[in-house]
């Protein structure tokens, strides 16, 4: 396999990629691709709808959020995915999860909504939520919001009470 380098390739334009292929007693034959578009922009970023801890199932370490899905007019939405970090773009809470194809160009974004329980949080932690969306030209964007974990009653959640009293 050759790679083909050096050519300038525009955004936005289709290419079509022929090959030729010659045996050894002269014969020839011709074949192509289909149209190939050139994108060399990211996607419209998520837009984060709401981000906030909640106590859910009783766990007051848990996180609501919504968002308009990321869009694509060139490329499309490959994947959209989210994590949860102590800084934006970070993943130390709650790992790079996809959630899944948005379809492709030009799709309709659609409103998510998730929610995350019993994520091992601190009174007063700030909680970074950053969502990517990859388009199928492999670019992508980031939004990020951010929460401030607050306890009721102060008190530490079931799971993360220390086991050894002090």
């Amino acid at each position: 396999m050759e790679n083909i380098r050096g050519l300038e390739l525009q955004h936005g334009e289709r290419y079509v990629v022929m090959v030729r292929a010659t045996n050894g007693v002269g014969l020839q034959k011709i074949g192509s691709s289909g149209p190939i578009m050139i994108d060399t922009t990211a996607p419209e970023k998520a837009e984060i709808e709401s981000f906030e801890q909640q106590s859910i199932d009783a766990h007051p370490n848990s996180f609501h959020f919504s968002f308009t899905s990321p869009e694509d007019p060139e490329s499309g939405i490959a994947v959209t995915s989210f994590a949860l970090g102590t800084s934006g773009g970070e993943s130390d809470l709650w790992e790079w999860t996809d959630i899944g194809d948005e379809g492709g160009a030009g799709s309709q974004a659609g409103t998510r909504s998730l929610k995350i329980v019993q994520l091992p949080v601190q009174e007063g932690q700030e909680v970074y939520l950053t969502v990517r969306g990859t388009n199928r030209a492999y670019n992508a964007s980031e939004a990020v919001a951010s929460a401030t974990v607050s306890f009721s009653d102060s008190s530490p959640p079931e799971g993360l009470r220390s086991k050894h009293p002090a």
